[in-house]
């Protein structure tokens, strides 16, 4: 699978985590997703989080244990699961638009 791919799936856990006002920690999402490889998973996080800017999101990767500091409020306020979940193109053109952007 390509990371846009695992995009998807990420997106998904970490919607269901806001929904129950969890953290989840990076190797559980890992391994819910069946992803050894750290460099794919930073990468799909990366898309994650140019979709949330791209459509003024609050960015859900927060939900991942790492980030302890994180006012994470705004996420759980928002109801992730009536949002139409992105498909994998989705995450593969926001991350290459801000890419662009951090170009330019």
């Amino acid at each position: 699978m390509r990371y846009y791919e695992y995009s998807v799936q990420i997106w998904s856990l970490l919607s269901f985590s806001s929904q129950v006002e969890q953290k989840i920690t990076k190797k559980m999402l890992m391994k819910l997703i069946g992803l050894n490889d750290n460099q794919v998973f930073s990468k799909s996080l990366e898309s994650i989080n140019a979709y949330c800017l791209q459509n003024q999101l609050p960015e859900i990767s927060m939900l991942i244990d790492t980030n302890e500091f994180y006012d994470t409020s705004r996420i759980f306020d928002l109801n992730w699961l009536e949002l139409e979940t992105p498909q994998p193109e989705d995450f593969l053109y926001a991350l290459k638009v801000h890419q662009a952007r951090m170009v330019a």
